[in-house]
């Protein structure tokens, strides 16, 4: 789906209502020649857009907690202290050891950042509801997906939420809304987004805008994990695999069936296709990959204070780029080492000597491989290893290092143009091969949908084979591996572990768990506002 970030929508200005005056010097009466009204200001497609504009923004306001909390709870990130640098109270070794409590401040920066986007989608809504406006159905359903993406969410982190817009808009201070059970929440995403979805474009009407292979998407992860999203915390198996088998969803299916149905509609559109080779995979992670063939939802962004991507910059040692990279997120050395060798996805990775000529229009170990040879700022050299030996006080060059979004060369003050991609339709394969073995049991299809996804990353090929999966447990732990190797980075591993009951044991730098992290505590920020609410178990 070809797509033009300038022209899209994130660079569409907000919506200000204006009032021009004119006065003489004689004479100081105003004279008011024209007012900006919700009834006179919906009547084109760049009004429209701007009206649009502080929703989308919301999500790259949402990108931070979100990513960094699914990362680092998993165990293909962590964040060392180094020095003086990362310690920020203990908040980071916090969240991947799982010791957080309500009062961590990126748990209630998640939850604000949602709701914030859920209440720009409730205002304009409103003003909607009292207005013309072209193309009105499809506008509101617009805004409507983009609240239930918001809600999606929130559904994951915390479960238990308060379900505000689905009779009102707006919040009545002095009784404010109490939890929906999660199940609830679930429900309610589903039905807008099935109400909805005729109302949606399958283009979007400028770059960046939803359509209704996002609503798709949205809906086959939610139903792959309807064994978790429908349940507490305390419901679920945290050892186990949680299966999308057990759940009836809308229209009779159960939730696996749905979750097939749903991945066809994208797989089918005609509007993506898998990357063709390696060098396509690695190319839909650059700067200017608003353009990538798999990409069905994504954030975007620019070089430009305050619309830019951070990865690199929370990744990259201080000397390897300019303005100064933080030097602080790596992957676990148990997890690289998971990486087959001949897989090109491994190419995202930054190990051994570091070099101070960064390639152009690069990825991960193509980018800092030539030039003289870097040094750390004691002026040892800069080479990153694996192993970290004390993650409590690590030195500057451990820790490899992930830099699957390749640096832009325009950047401002660490501001990366690169577009971050919620949902690929590497993924929805991936959904559909899990929900087919769930149903079925290993098969030839689940297979083939998995090496179409490998194909493109290994030469020659390494494709599955089926004699080597005797049960759907087997298979099971190859999708789960494949959504690894593929989704490095995407902040996907937290919901899959959690899934496959594999999230609260243990891994490098963090014992076993307490089961009531597979759910976020209610912040107790929002506690100590809103009366109403009750704490998720166990907290």
């Amino acid at each position: 789906m070809q797509r033009n970030k300038t022209a899209g929508i994130l660079l569409a200005v907000l919506l200000t209502p204006v009032v021009l005056i004119l006065s003489s010097c004689t004479d100081l009466t105003e004279e008011t020649f024209s007012v900006v009204t919700p009834e006179n200001f919906y009547k084109t497609e760049k009004e429209i857009t701007a009206a649009l504009a502080p929703i989308y923004a919301q999500l790259r306001a949402l990108e931070w907690n979100y990513w960094n909390l699914s990362q680092v709870s998993s165990d293909e990130t962590v964040v060392p202290t180094r020095g003086q640098d990362w310690f920020d109270g203990g908040r980071w070794l916090a969240i991947h050891r799982h010791q957080w409590d309500p009062s961590l401040v990126d748990i209630n920066g998640a939850w604000v950042d949602s709701y914030t986007g859920i209440a720009r989608a409730n205002g304009l809504l409103q003003t909607l509801a009292e207005i013309e406006a072209p193309n009105e159905a499809q506008l509101e359903a617009e805004v409507r997906l983009l609240r239930a993406f918001f809600y999606y969410t929130l559904l994951d982190f915390f479960g238990n939420v308060p379900i505000v817009g689905d009779d009102e808009f707006v919040v009545d201070p002095n009784n404010p809304p109490a939890n929906a059970t999660r199940a609830e929440v679930f429900n309610f995403i589903e039905s807008e987004l099935l109400e909805i979805y005729d109302n949606l474009p399958e283009q979007p009407p400028l770059a960046g805008r939803v359509t209704k292979w996002v609503a798709d998407a949205i809906l086959a992860s939610m139903y792959l994990n309807a064994g978790v999203f429908t349940r507490n915390s305390d419901q679920l198996n945290p050892t186990g695999y949680n299966s999308c088998v057990d759940v009836q969803v809308s229209g009779g299916q159960n939730a696996c069936q749905a979750a097939i149905q749903r991945a066809d509609n994208i797989i089918n559109s005609g509007y993506f296709r898998l990357a063709q080779d390696a060098s396509e995979w690695l190319a839909m992670f650059l700067p200017n990959n608003e353009n990538a063939p798999e990409v069905i939802f994504a954030i975007q962004h620019l070089p430009e204070n305050g619309l830019g991507m951070t990865f690199q910059m929370r990744t990259l040692h201080y000397n390897q780029l300019s303005p100064s990279p933080w030097n602080g997120h790596a992957i676990l050395a148990e997890t690289y080492n998971k990486f087959d060798q001949d897989d090109a996805r491994r190419t995202i990775f930054l190990v051994g000597q570091q070099y101070a000529e960064p390639r152009g229009n690069c990825v991960g170990s193509q980018c800092y491989s030539q030039g003289d040879p870097l040094t750390d700022r004691t002026g040892a050299p800069l080479v990153y290893t694996p192993e970290i030996q004390n993650v409590t006080n690590a030195n500057e060059r451990e820790g490899v290092r992930v830099l699957k979004y390749g640096p832009d060369p325009n950047n401002v003050n660490g501001n990366h143009g690169n577009d971050y991609a919620w949902f690929r339709l590497a993924e929805i394969y991936l959904i559909k091969a899990e929900a087919l073995n769930e149903l079925n049991g290993p098969s030839q299809q689940v297979i083939d949908l998995i090496n179409e996804v490998r194909a493109r990353v290994f030469d020659p090929p390494k494709p599955l084979n089926l004699a080597d999966y005797s049960s759907r447990e087997a298979l099971r732990q190859a999708i789960l591996d494949e959504r690894l190797f593929e989704l490095t980075w995407e902040a996907k591993r937290r919901q899959d572990l959690i899934r496959h009951g594999q999230f609260t044991r243990a891994w490098e730098f963090k014992d076993p768990s307490n089961p009531r992290v597979l759910l976020f505590p209610i912040p107790q920020a929002q506690l100590d506002a809103n009366p109403n609410l009750q704490q998720n178990p166990g907290y």
